[in-house]
């Protein structure tokens, strides 16, 4: 289900949100294992992506999103009363997510003999007063489509990094390392004793577009694609444009089926919908009063 609302900053900015979750075509799990949280007017969101396979993937994202989610609304209400750093308020929210792992999370995959080995990546964004605050954990990621000041050009720049393993991935070209990405497994991710958690900030300005999604839209869907369908479509017609090529990917097969050795019809298979995809999109706006 498409979900849309906006809402409006202290520094002029006002965002257009949409989100989607849905199973792929193809995925061979029945459940959905994302859970993600929308809340516009204190611009809080953030996305999981229970692991399948570890057990109870479902309830380890919606435990970690809601636990993230009821830390950064009580950030956000002390923030209106004092002024704060950018520096104290990214490492602020890296605390929230370092307190969500270590004394929830780990905890019940520790002892709970019916929640054993459960874990979900996870990918937040945050936003004060002209700044958007990004932090993540896993294969979830955050990314902004917008100016290029070196170049003159609108660009996707990737905010968080990744925590899969990729062996022997030196000199390998861009769509080689998406390709051992893929196959790679996560050396970290909620539910870990002990995770180092990424975090970022960045400046938003008037029609910036940020994306905060789920491996099952980022395997199938190049970086490529994901800039040509946020530059080329309507905001509202960008959701379904994802969902359909992750269900249908084009690019990923070839550069999958040149790397592995196999047909394109396999590697079309392989990567077609094989995994939940979840996603939230976001739209600023520039505004020239501070209601809604």
């Amino acid at each position: 289900m498409q979900e849309k609302s906006a809402t409006v900053s202290k520094k002029g900015i006002e965002f257009d949100a949409l989100s989607e979750s849905t199973s792929g075509i193809n995925k061979n799990r029945k459940t959905n294992d994302d859970f993600k949280y929308i809340d516009t007017e204190r611009c809080i969101f953030v996305v999981a992506d229970g692991l399948g396979g570890h057990g109870n993937g479902g309830e380890a994202s919606r435990i970690t999103v809601q636990t993230v989610a009821y830390k950064l609304t009580k950030l956000y209400e002390r923030l209106k009363d004092k002024d704060c750093s950018p520096e104290n308020i990214q490492e602020g929210i890296t605390e929230v997510i370092e307190y969500t792992n270590s004394q929830i999370v780990y905890p019940i995959a520790e002892y709970s003999n019916d929640l054993q080995n459960f874990g979900t990546t996870m990918v937040s964004f945050f936003y004060h007063d002209g700044i958007a605050y990004l932090h993540n954990v896993g294969d979830s990621h955050a990314f902004l489509y917008g100016n290029n000041h070196q170049h003159g050009a609108k660009s996707l720049f990737q905010l968080t990094k990744d925590d899969r393993v990729k062996s022997g991935s030196n000199g390998c070209s861009k769509e080689e390392l998406k390709i051992r990405s893929i196959d790679a497994r996560l050396k970290q991710y909620i539910g870990n004793e002990h995770v180092k958690v990424h975090s970022n900030r960045v400046n938003v300005h008037g029609n910036d577009i940020l994306l905060l999604a789920t491996d099952g839209v980022l395997d199938p869907v190049s970086n490529l694609e994901i800039a040509e369908i946020v530059s080329e479509e309507r905001f509202e017609d960008i959701p379904g444009k994802l969902v359909n090529r992750a269900n249908h990917p084009i690019l990923v097969p070839l550069f999958y089926s040149k790397y592995k050795g196999v047909s394109i019809n396999t590697a079309q298979k392989i990567l077609a919908g094989k995994d939940d995809i979840t996603f939230i999109l976001l739209r600023a706006k520039e505004v020239n009063n501070h209601g809604t």
